[in-house]
């Protein structure tokens, strides 16, 4: 009986079974990116000398600067610190930086800048107040946030507190001046303005002592009236019960203490002084 001998199917051929390449597909997706690649090169290209054009373009030429709630500097100042020129293409024009240069002006607190296309400029300002004058190193406007922003200069007005007591190297040195001393300044001069019989127009000097107490100096004379750290409304509500009543005698005083609670302490000068 033979042995029955089973033989493999013969493999087919390598060739056989490769599948057959559709080079008309191929060939169109290379068209079709070559295609994406051209129009993405063609569009950047086109974008670059579209910029380029409308840079140039007269179209777009600052013709036209208008300057809003400057009440404190002229247009003239505002214009030569913004460095912008009739003629200039406002795409090259940064707002951002307008803006900063214009900050840099001692009165302006913030200024926001727009451009309008397609030929003008808005600047709108921001500046600052004085409240106070303060002296450092030399007398500086004092703003409602207690920052030191303008050199005083001839011709500008007086007719504001003085703060004393900080000279320049304190008020560098100490954090202490800026974080809770001027904020109490500054709660004095708001109480101050509220009153309508010892007014902020009663006080000449306002002294910051080396313990950081306060000490307001009346215009009418020159009386010292101490009033310490805080509680400045209440201490004012007692000194007005009683300044009408020492008002024609400010000269026989010496001073006035209102850092003792309930207390208005009424000091005399000293006998023979006028």
């Amino acid at each position: 009986m033979r042995d029955l001998t089973f033989r493999k199917p013969a493999a087919k051929s390598a060739n056989r079974i490769r599948k057959k390449r559709d080079w008309g597909a191929i060939g169109k997706r290379f068209l079709i990116i070559t295609g994406y690649v051209f129009t993405l090169v063609l569009v950047g290209t086109g974008g670059f000398y579209g910029v380029k054009y409308l840079r140039q373009a007269d179209f777009f030429r600052l013709e036209r600067v208008h300057v809003e709630n400057n009440l404190r500097l002229s247009e003239e100042t505002i214009l030569a610190a913004a460095e912008v020129n009739p003629g200039m293409s406002l795409f090259d024009i940064d707002p951002g930086e307008v803006g900063i240069r214009i900050e840099r002006l001692d009165w302006v607190k913030k200024a926001f800048v727009e451009r309008v296309f397609p030929r003008e400029v808005r600047i709108r300002l921001e500046e600052r107040s004085p409240l106070a004058m303060v002296k450092l190193d030399h007398f500086y406007y004092l703003d409602r946030e207690g920052t030191p922003f303008k050199l005083l200069e001839v011709g500008d007005r007086l007719d504001f507190p003085v703060i004393t007591g900080i000279d320049r190297e304190r008020f560098l040195a100490d954090p202490e001046i800026s974080r809770k001393i001027l904020p109490a300044v500054l709660q004095l001069m708001d109480e101050l303005n509220k009153r309508r019989s010892f007014t902020a127009r009663e006080v000449s000097e306002i002294h910051v002592d080396r313990q950081g107490e306060l000490h307001i100096f009346a215009a009418n004379g020159g009386l010292p009236i101490r009033l310490g750290r805080d509680w400045f409304a209440s201490k004012l509500d007692r000194l007005e019960r009683v300044y009408d009543d020492l008002r024609p005698r400010l000269s026989m005083l010496k001073g006035i203490d209102l850092n003792v609670p309930d207390q208005v302490i009424v000091q005399l000068q000293p006998q023979g002084t006028k």
